[in-house]
């Protein structure tokens, strides 16, 4: 069996249309298939898969770095040395045809995943005794994804998503039996507001970035109303993840309710959207940036909710979507108006050659015809010549 290596070249261009990111399967090269049976299947590490199949550390790492990012595989343990990976909801698959032309690649501005390891050692003189003492330099980072988080698949890029302003009121029927650690943060006049944040944790969901979040308690008090908001926290998605992460995030919601009334003695009312979700993307279209440059922000009404381009708070141009059903459609518009025409083309042709099929079927039914003339001509003759015989 041959296998044809992965392009080194990257994928630079912001302004390609996206590529539909499948939710349970991905189609992967033959050697990226391999790479990943080696450390899922065998519990292998990089540098026994690297041994097996007979290549350099480098390509694996490189190999394993795509694999990571397109979400299929996770290391069991980040702070392992060597790291082993496991599987994740995502199915890897590979044919002959479509495995030799996968190049699924991270762009060279993207954010790779980094190991949370302990740093070198960092000598520091003591400024009162003059000797020198040891000092370890903060934690690394795990993988992070955002805008500059680009990853290509075939030559076209997997945008990422940023999920936002998941919220919702619950009014406080009962004063707090308990003290809460609240910090007063400014308000409109007639309002009050105090915020507390707690982490929360779910360890079934196989999305990393949802395994813990920060939640943001709000309470909310003027002279008619008493209401704490439980806002979310933004995160940053590919599209396979979107379905998943509003049922955890909303999961998230009715955990934070009942955690704060049993942490604090009070009765919270049943919990009511406050604001709508919003699914962002960026805008890479030149045409729409100078459309945004001009008038600041622009809305569409859909069926399936609004949407609003605008300028984001980083200063990002934005595609703003309230379902996700709404930026699915948007994802995969440019690949729909494709198949959409080659569907066009193969109803036209097939429309040509039942045409032409009509006019073959006219022409045979006309010759028919005309033969079935001659041959009643026959037949009288032969009918004529008997009653002669006859006669005679």
């Amino acid at each position: 069996m041959t296998f044809i290596k992965d392009e080194k070249k990257v994928d630079t261009e912001v302004d390609r249309a996206p590529v539909q990111s499948k939710l349970d399967r991905v189609i992967l090269s033959e050697r990226r298939f391999q790479i990943w049976y080696k450390l899922v299947k065998d519990g292998l590490c990089q540098r026994q898969v690297a041994d097996k199949l007979k290549i350099s550390r480098q390509a694996v790492h490189k190999h394993v770095d795509a694999l990571e990012a397109l979400g299929v595989i996770k290391p069991i343990d980040d702070n392992a040395n060597p790291k082993f990976y496991k599987s994740t909801n995502i199915i890897p698959a590979t044919t002959w045809k479509n495995g030799k032309i996968d190049n699924s690649v991270l762009s060279k501005n993207a954010k790779k995943p980094k190991r949370r390891v302990g740093k070198p050692i960092k000598t520091v003189r003591d400024k009162k005794t003059g000797r020198f003492k040891g000092k370890k330099k903060p934690h690394g980072e795990d993988h992070h994804r955002d805008y500059d988080t680009l990853i290509s698949k075939n030559g076209k890029r997997i945008p990422v998503l940023r999920m936002h302003s998941i919220s919702y009121s619950c009014s406080l029927l009962s004063e707090p039996a308990k003290k809460v650690p609240w910090k007063k943060v400014g308000a409109p006049n007639g309002m009050e507001q105090f915020v507390y944040r707690h982490k929360f944790s779910n360890k079934k969901t196989e999305i990393d970035s949802l395994k813990s979040i920060n939640v943001t308690f709000l309470r909310k008090v003027t002279k008619k109303s008493d209401d704490i908001v439980i806002y979310m926290p933004e995160k940053y998605l590919l599209e396979h993840e979107l379905d998943i992460a509003q049922n955890v995030l909303e999961q998230y919601i009715w955990d934070a309710r009942k955690w704060f009334q049993r942490k604090f003695k009070a009765y919270l009312g049943m919990p009511i959207q406050y604001r709508d979700m919003e699914i962002a993307r960026e805008i890479t279209d030149p045409g729409v940036k100078q459309v945004l440059k001009s008038e600041g922000m622009v809305k569409v009404d859909t069926a399936t909710g609004h949407a609003v381009a605008d300028e984001s708070k980083k200063g990002y141009p934005e595609r703003e979507f309230t379902t996700v059903e709404a930026v699915k459609a948007d994802l995969h518009m440019p690949d729909r108006v494709l198949q959409l025409e080659k569907m066009m083309q193969i109803m036209m042709e097939s429309q040509q050659r039942l045409t032409e099929n009509m006019e073959k079927m006219l022409d045979a039914q006309t010759k028919f015809f005309e033969s079935m003339g001659v041959a009643k001509q026959w037949d009288k003759m032969k009918e004529k010549e008997g009653i002669d015989r006859s006669i005679t």
